[in-house]
């Protein structure tokens, strides 16, 4: 029984490393599969009956509170202490600066340069499935909010007194520019 394991585990395993493993499966506009009219009018029906379903089933907004998925309780305590935010904060912000040292100076072939592998495979496919399985990671990792916390203290500190926000967040925008910004990543990740 344990020669037949190590068998099937020794013929699956060239399975598990493939020589090319292409994300989409139509390669460029002029490859597609079905008449290019029928396309646009499939695609303008999903947007369609996505939005419909989406308004009908899902009326009242459920994701607006930050308390809808909050972290585990020990897990909580743990990352949202300040001294553990802290290191966490300075972590996210280093690993900001060395993406885009790396994206900058780093080599030109993305499988081999270190921006792209983490902001496309750890960032923006493996933080959906830790968000989803322990809440909201990211906010104690959140490079913006450890530099804009750190300059806060900074300024704090040398006028000798808290300093006040300067200015406020506009109401009217609401979540829209979160909303444009991940769009725009999505198109520029399939796009580009």
């Amino acid at each position: 029984m344990r020669l037949t394991a190590a068998g099937a585990a020794a013929v699956a395993a060239p399975a598990l490393v493939p020589a090319q493993a292409s994300a989409h499966g139509i390669g460029a506009r002029t490859d597609l599969p079905i008449p290019e009219w029928l396309f646009v009018w499939a695609a303008v029906v999903v947007l369609i009956v996505s939005f419909a379903a989406l308004a009908t089933l899902w009326p009242r907004p459920k994701l607006e509170g930050d308390a809808w998925r909050p972290l585990p309780r020990p897990l909580g305590q743990v990352l949202t202490s300040r001294p553990v935010e802290i290191v966490c904060g300075a972590l996210g912000a280093l690993l900001l600066l060395v993406v885009i040292w790396s994206g900058l100076v780093g080599q030109q072939v993305s499988s081999a340069n270190f921006a792209p592998n983490f902001v496309y495979i750890l960032f923006w496919v493996g933080l959906v499935p830790v968000s989803l399985l322990l809440g909201d990671v990211f906010r104690v990792f959140n490079p913006w909010r450890a530099i804009g916390h750190a300059v806060a203290w900074s300024a704090g500190k040398a006028a000798r007194q808290p300093m006040p926000a300067p200015l406020a967040y506009p109401e009217r925008l609401g979540r829209w520019p979160a909303a444009v910004g991940v769009l725009v990543f999505a198109w520029f990740e399939l796009a580009y």
